[in-house]
C-alpha cells in the first residue's frame, strides 16, 4: 500500500510542477519514481508540450510517428506551425510520420 500512497503523492507533487511551469522539478521527481505509468508520463510529457520549446514539439511528433498515428502527428505539427519555428528535427519527425501513411 505504501507504493501506491508513495505514487499518488509523486503524482500530485509532479502535476503540480508542471501546471507552474517548473518542469526541472518535475523531471527530478519523475526521474525518482520507482514504478511509472501511462499517467505520470502523459503529465510529464503535456509538461513539456506545455513550455512550447522546439524540442518538446519534435518529440510529440516524432512519438506520434513511431507509433504509427500520422493524422494526430501531422496534425500537430500544423499546430506548432503556428507557435513556433520547426526545426530540421521536426521535418525528420514529419517524414518519418508520412512514411507510415498506408497507401
Amino acid at each position: 500500500m505504501t507504493e501506491v500512497k508513495d505514487g499518488v503523492i509523486y503524482y500530485v507533487m509532479k502535476d503540480g510542477y508542471v501546471k507552474s511551469g517548473d518542469m526541472t522539478s518535475s523531471r527530478r521527481l519523475f526521474n525518482e519514481m520507482r514504478f511509472r505509468t501511462v499517467v505520470t508520463w502523459t503529465i510529464i510529457i503535456h509538461g513539456y508540450c506545455n513550455n512550447k520549446d522546439v524540442a518538446s514539439w519534435n518529440d510529440m511528433i516524432n512519438g506520434y510517428a513511431l507509433n504509427g498515428d500520422v493524422s494526430a502527428a501531422l496534425d500537430l505539427f500544423l499546430a506548432m506551425l503556428r507557435e513556433v519555428k520547426p526545426d530540421e528535427v521536426t521535418i525528420l519527425a514529419v517524414l518519418s510520420a508520412c512514411n507510415h501513411i498506408a497507401v
